[in-house]
């Protein structure tokens, strides 16, 4: 079941980047908005291997060790850029 979720996995870890395009160009200030990008992706593939090894052990069922990653990070993710979008 992983391998035919791996492009909707891309998808998540792109929209986790998304917010880095929020950063104005010329401002001359720092931002840590590149910090947590990064962060977020490294617990995105941290949390699906965890998912995915305790799926592989027989402790989930395959559904439950590849979709709920998916879902947690795409939703956060676009929490982030929806809020980033309103201000």
């Amino acid at each position: 079941m992983e391998r035919f979720l791996r492009p909707a996995s891309l998808l998540v870890l792109l929209l986790i980047a998304m917010p880095v395009i929020y950063i104005p160009p010329r401002t001359g200030t720092r931002s840590l908005l590149p910090v947590w990008c990064l962060g977020a992706g490294l617990l995105f593939i941290v949390v699906q291997g965890l998912l995915r090894a305790m799926g592989n052990a027989g402790l989930l069922p395959p559904p439950v060790a590849t979709v709920p990653a998916l879902i947690i990070f795409t939703l956060g993710a676009l929490t982030v850029l929806l809020r980033n979008e309103t201000r």
